[in-house]
């Protein structure tokens, strides 16, 4: 992520391999890699930062 750009996204992730849940925040829904074993994974969900709540 370059510094410039805005945190809207915190994606989450788990790994099938290794049964490990992680979250990450990003300015996109991006691929990140399992803390434990570093393959690559699709988020599961992602939850909007910007999107307001009433």
């Amino acid at each position: 992520m370059m510094d410039d750009e805005p945190i809207r996204f915190r994606n989450y992730y788990r790994c099938d391999d290794c049964d490990v849940e992680w979250s990450d925040d990003w300015s996109c829904c991006c691929d990140d890699e399992c803390p434990s074993c570093g393959r690559d994974y699709t988020p599961t969900h992602s939850e909007d930062l910007e999107e307001e709540t009433f």
